[in-house]
């Protein structure tokens, strides 16, 4: 009872909290940086999992591989420079964004599993856009950037409801306009299991689904310039053994508000066959009107591959595209890469593993 006390008031609260909306982004405003949730339309405070789960929701940590150590490497080089597919490259710019990071298990009675990630961009020749109201893009000027962020994160199990800290520091440095810009910031986030509250009113699609859960994500950032405070609420479904064998449906939903970014509504569907191949679908809209132009659709595909060795026995490999429709490439030249690759190598360490 009382965890459904803490997870009602913590859901109000991050409700209530979202109210303030609008301006230009903050050095922390969430951009889509795993294949998985990507590919997913940004939805992934419910059942994001393992090593870069805090991106979405610390609390995701616990989900994913009982291992007891993780390792994972992103890539988000530009791939694509070929004229005939300029509108979805950065186009005429060097751009790298890797992220490595690290899950594992502690022995600690108030922390279950803690997660480490470094992020590092680098970009050169960027143009910096606008978006008028009519979809026009204008470059307003041209600069390198260099970006480093280290998240700090862990999470603990309380029977239905999982509660996840992240915590986060870094540079910035802009060539043209910033020398060097100091980041820090803090994340809280639960997910909670709804599905009996739902079950019991004899609901046959709620019944049928092996877990239902809502989450909230509070994020609270700081620069050199400006602080900012984001919320996201989430719910998220999973089916297995849909229809036929072996085929297994996770459906997400997200909804993200606060300072300095608009109202951002993200849904994705995941299908998985035998747990080991999957392909994903999503979108992202802006729910005002003057940012509804800004939306992505995205699609992607992943793959468990079993290999032989000591510690490792498998690979997971997950691959992400999007693409905005309506302003081509524009919006991507100053921050992002249309393709997300990522894999993950779950160890055994001593031959432990997570209970």
């Amino acid at each position: 009872m009382a965890q459904r006390i803490i997870a009602v008031v913590f859901f109000i609260a991050s409700v209530a909290y979202a109210g303030n909306y609008g301006g230009g982004p903050n050095a922390f405003a969430q951009l889509s940086l795993t294949p998985r949730e990507t590919s997913m339309g940004g939805s992934g405070s419910v059942f994001a999992e393992g090593v870069f789960a805090p991106y979405w929701n610390p609390a995701g940590v616990l989900k994913g591989d009982t291992t007891q150590f993780t390792a994972a490497f992103i890539s988000r080089a530009n791939l694509l420079k070929s004229a005939w597919v300029s509108q979805f490259a950065l186009s005429g710019s060097n751009f790298d964004h890797n992220i490595i990071g690290v899950r594992f298990k502690t022995e600690q009675e108030w922390i279950d599993v803690a997660a480490i990630c470094v992020q590092y961009r680098q970009a050169s020749n960027i143009q910096q856009t606008e978006l008028s109201p009519v979809d026009d893009i204008t470059t307003i000027s041209e600069f390198n950037s260099t970006e480093a962020i280290v998240h700090l994160s862990g999470a603990k199990k309380f029977r239905a409801m999982d509660i996840g800290l992240t915590l986060k520091v870094g540079y910035a440095s802009f060539s043209s306009f910033a020398p060097r810009n100091y980041l820090a910031g803090l994340d809280i986030g639960i997910s909670y299991l709804i599905k009996e509250y739902f079950s019991d009113r004899g609901l046959v699609l709620v019944s049928k689904a092996d877990e239902i859960s809502f989450a909230t994500v509070l994020e609270f950032n700081r620069d050199y310039n400006l602080a900012s405070r984001t919320v996201t609420v989430g719910l998220g479904a999973s089916y297995i053994n849909l229809i036929i064998s072996d085929l297994d449906l996770v459906v997400g939903l997200d909804v993200k508000a606060g300072d300095f970014m608009p109202l951002t509504v993200g849904m994705g569907l995941e299908f998985g066959f035998q747990q080991s191949y999957f392909i994903r679908s999503g979108v992202n809209f802006h729910l005002l009107s003057e940012y509804q132009s800004l939306r992505f659709f995205s699609f992607g595909a992943g793959a468990v591959v079993p290999v032989k060795t000591r510690s490792v026995s498998v690979v997971k490999v997950d691959l992400a595209y999007q693409f905005f429709p309506g302003i081509g490439g524009g919006y991507l030249e100053l921050v992002d890469s249309p393709f997300k690759l990522s894999i993950c190598l779950p160890f055994v360490v001593k031959g432990r593993e997570h209970k």
